[in-house]
């Protein structure tokens, strides 16, 4: 804690979230929430504090690691038995070492990938940026734990407090990104700021009505002393999450396909990644009748997972393999 203090007399920003600079190419790839999720409706009430969701603090002291101890956080969640995970695991695999912070996707990528040591075996808690820049030496033993929370795809999230309230319904942590002022950062944060000093990542673990609002509960690695009672929890509005949150994900585990029948339907439109409509509905239904489309409700929207479905699709029938879905393609879905 003394480290921290003596940081924030040192530093005028805090940028734990970087931006992401990875080509369009590679964003493209990314999984959003809308082609993996059908909308259903999200009732608010309110929760006593007394029944929020309520996990063990964690606390990053003066380093930028917020990506890596919220995506350890949340790793943690996910098991039926909560289990405290290594930040320090996640922050050493960052591509951007020894840069501070990280971009928020890769955090999540890195734990589906590798999963995350136990903090009993690697701690991370009350570390330096210095400290969380050391070598990391992986025994076999190691690894083989981290491998046990591994598994699952980056999934992306609108800046949609309902949408992230369907996946907290689900029992599902979110990650959520902001961008804020440390003068705001208290235990129930508004807009009072107009320059913005840090982007930061914290764990979204629980919902309610709070003074008349939708808000979330969120478990917070950073400027802990300001938490609610210092226990780590914040309490975000809908109103600051519209205006000030920059991402938000999830991991999920996506089922294999299992092939259904073949729908009886003739396409009569090009589709393309990014359309949203019922030929699309249809198109990945047909997808699923030879195994392309995995085992998740066919949501009408044409993303990645679309997108690499059709380009499988164009393989296997000899067609050019663009994941344009056209005249030659759709011959073929309609002859086939």
């Amino acid at each position: 804690m003394i480290s921290f203090l003596l940081s924030l007399f040192k530093r005028n920003h805090f940028t734990g979230v970087l931006s992401d600079t990875r080509p369009q190419e590679e964003k493209d790839q990314d999984v959003l929430h809308e082609e993996v999720a059908s909308g259903t409706g999200i009732t608010w009430t309110v929760k006593q504090q007394s029944d929020w969701k309520k996990y063990p603090k964690r606390d990053q002291d003066g380093s930028g690691s917020c990506v890596a101890h919220s995506n350890a956080h949340a790793t943690g969640i996910e098991r039926l038995t909560f289990k405290i995970l290594s930040a320090l695991d996640i922050y050493d695999r960052r591509s951007n070492k020894p840069q501070e912070g990280m971009i928020p996707i890769q955090g999540i990528k890195i734990t589906c990938d590798h999963g995350v040591i136990p903090e009993s075996l690697l701690p991370s808690q009350y570390m330096s940026e210095y400290e969380m820049n050391q070598q990391v030496i992986r025994t076999p033993d190691m690894i083989a734990q981290a491998e046990e929370f591994k598994g699952g795809t980056p999934i992306t999230l609108p800046i949609d407090i309902d949408a992230i309230a369907q996946v907290l319904d689900q029992g599902q942590p979110v990650l959520l990104c902001l961008s804020a002022d440390t003068s705001e950062w208290n235990s129930f944060p508004q807009m009072t700021a107009y320059s913005l000093n840090m982007r930061h990542n914290v764990t979204v673990v629980d919902r309610t009505i709070y003074q008349d609002q939708k808000c979330l509960i969120v478990d917070d690695s950073f400027m802990v002393n300001t938490t609610i009672n210092g226990e780590g929890q914040r309490i975000i509005s809908e109103d600051f999450i519209l205006k000030r949150a920059f991402f938000a994900g999830y991991k999920k585990i996506i089922p294999p396909p299992q092939p259904i029948p073949k729908p009886n339907h003739i396409f009569t439109i090009d589709m393309r990644f990014g359309d949203r409509n019922n030929e699309v509905t249809a198109l990945q239904d047909r997808l699923k009748s030879e195994g392309f489309f995995p085992n998740i409700p066919s949501t009408g929207y044409f993303g990645s997972i679309s997108k690499k479905a059709v380009v499988a699709y164009q393989t296997k029938h000899n067609i050019p393999s663009t994941g344009f879905c056209g005249p030659l393609t759709r011959s073929a879905l309609n002859n086939t």
